[in-house]
C-alpha cells in the first residue's frame, strides 16, 4: 500500500471550514512546511508522511497546530 491521497479541495473546504480555494491551497502549504504532506508529479495527489501520525510528539504537535489556527 502506499501513503498518497488524492487530493479533494471542496471536500477539504468543508473539513477545515474554508471559504476559497486560495484558503485551502494556503493551509495545504502549511502542512507541506510542516512535512506532513509532499506534492507527487501528479496534480492533486499528496504523499502522506505516515511518521507524523506514528509519533506521538508529533501529533501533540499537531493537534495544537489545528487548534490554533481553528481560533484564528
Amino acid at each position: 500500500m502506499e501513503d498518497k491521497f488524492v487530493f479533494d479541495i471542496d471536500e477539504f473546504k468543508r473539513f477545515a471550514n474554508k471559504k476559497t480555494d486560495a484558503s485551502a491551497i494556503q493551509a495545504l502549504r502549511e502542512l507541506c512546511a510542516f512535512h506532513i504532506i509532499a506534492k507527487t508529479i501528479t496534480f492533486r495527489v499528496y504523499w502522506v508522511n505516515k511518521n507524523v501520525f506514528l509519533d506521538e510528539k508529533e501529533m501533540e504537535f499537531l493537534k495544537k497546530r489545528l487548534k490554533t489556527r481553528r481560533k484564528i
